[in-house]
């Protein structure tokens, strides 16, 4: 293994396994078996004064009825810039790896590569997610200036789907042979074995679970609406609802709700553990997503995906593979079609549990994302410093 040593940039704590719901502790520990050294730069946290003026800015958008986006805030830019220049300076890194913090690196100032991973750009977002939406026109330009930076200053920019990557391409202008795709891997204490994701294919009960933490955004009614007419055919279902807590009148005998799990605590991961082992389904009829870890983490357990083609969730859930993207325009009765067409033929039930299994197996897992990010630094940025030291060296038979 070449002697490479990595500053890994991030504002939380990498070693926290809630960080990016486990995305950055699985990248840094991803990234410590492909590269010599791979030195964390966060957590940074925001001073008071930062968090006030901010604050003061969204009082002055809500006064005019507007949002305003603390995440691409050019005063909480200016800081981190400031505290990583610092924690950069005098030390010897080969490479720098940004996972989703377009502000850290957007006025970084370094001659190191850098490689900026992320799942969107704020121009995606912006009126996809609600918190991205009725911003006010100074939030906008700030966050689309935050962002615009951040591209130009990332030698590469590696995100998860390719919704995301033609977004910098198309709207920032980032050179299409520095963005690539590469998709997140599965946020899994532990990988079960082939054998046990098996034993699903035997239930008579279809089961279908609803993760998910927003139950709105994550359209939990159409997932709630589909076990009433899977209940009408009728064919035997239930629904877990794992992560938050349903609306009032969202009621049912064959409905169960987990509030919240936490993983890492290893009664709550073994509880999640069978959850996952025991389910037939994800169902998720997502109305706004990136690309959900949660739907890796399914295809770990075989589980097919039943799901919304938005955003960039068709690069992780692939049709008849290891699921089914929806039209947007779904109802709950098209998604109880699906899955009772699925769950009603079990030699392709299997079939999809082994494609599941095998996507997650070939790329939907955090050994494959370290690889391929080690990869692109050799071909993309190593192979090209070589390449100039070469054009520097004088030609002895030129005259």
């Amino acid at each position: 293994m070449d002697k490479i040593t990595v500053a890994f940039l991030t504002t939380t704590d990498p070693n926290d396994k809630r960080s990016f719901s486990g995305g950055h502790y699985n990248m840094f520990h991803s990234l410590k078996k492909n590269f010599h050294e791979v030195v964390p730069l966060g957590p940074v946290k925001l001073p008071k004064y930062i968090i006030l003026i901010e604050y003061l800015k969204m009082g002055f958008a809500f006064i005019k009825g507007k949002r305003y986006n603390r995440a691409h805030s050019e005063i909480r830019a200016r800081f981190y810039a400031k505290i990583f220049n610092k924690k950069l300076s005098g030390e010897k890194f080969d490479l720098i790896i940004a996972a989703t913090t377009s502000p850290s690196i957007s006025y970084l100032k370094t001659d190191i590569p850098i490689i900026h991973v992320t799942d969107a750009t704020f121009h995606v977002m912006h009126e996809y997610y609600r918190s991205f939406s009725n911003l006010s026109a100074f939030s906008i330009k700030e966050s689309d200036n935050i962002e615009l930076r951040s591209i130009i200053n990332s030698t590469l920019s590696v995100y998860s789907s390719t919704w995301a990557a033609e977004s910098a391409i198309n709207y920032y202008g980032k050179e299409k042979d520095k963005v690539f795709q590469i998709p997140y891997g599965a946020n899994a204490n532990k990988v079960p074995d082939s054998k046990p994701i098996y034993l699903k294919a035997n239930n008579k009960v279809c089961k279908l679970l609803f993760l998910g933490v927003q139950w709105e955004r994550k359209g939990g009614d159409i997932a709630f609406n589909t076990l009433l007419e899977l209940l009408k055919i009728p064919l035997a279902t239930e629904l877990t609802i794992c992560g938050c807590t349903p609306p009032k009148h969202i009621k049912n005998s064959n409905l169960r709700v987990i509030p919240f799990l936490n993983k890492n605590i290893e009664s709550d991961f073994d509880v999640f553990h069978q959850l996952m082992l025991d389910t037939n389904f994800i169902i998720l009829p997502t109305r706004a997503d990136c690309t959900p870890m949660a739907f890796s983490e399914a295809a770990a357990y075989g589980i097919p995906v039943i799901t919304t083609n938005t955003g960039g969730v068709s690069d992780v859930v692939e049709n008849d593979v290891n699921g089914f993207c929806l039209p947007y325009s779904a109802t709950a009765k098209d998604y109880k079609d699906k899955i009772f067409e699925i769950f009603n033929n079990n030699s392709r039930y299997i079939d999809l549990i082994s494609s599941s299994r095998k996507k997650y197996d070939d790329e939907l897992n955090w050994n494959e994302w370290g690889k391929r990010i080690k990869q692109l630094y050799e071909t993309e940025i190593k192979k090209s410093e070589e390449m100039e030291e070469v054009m520097k060296v004088p030609n002895a038979f030129s005259s």
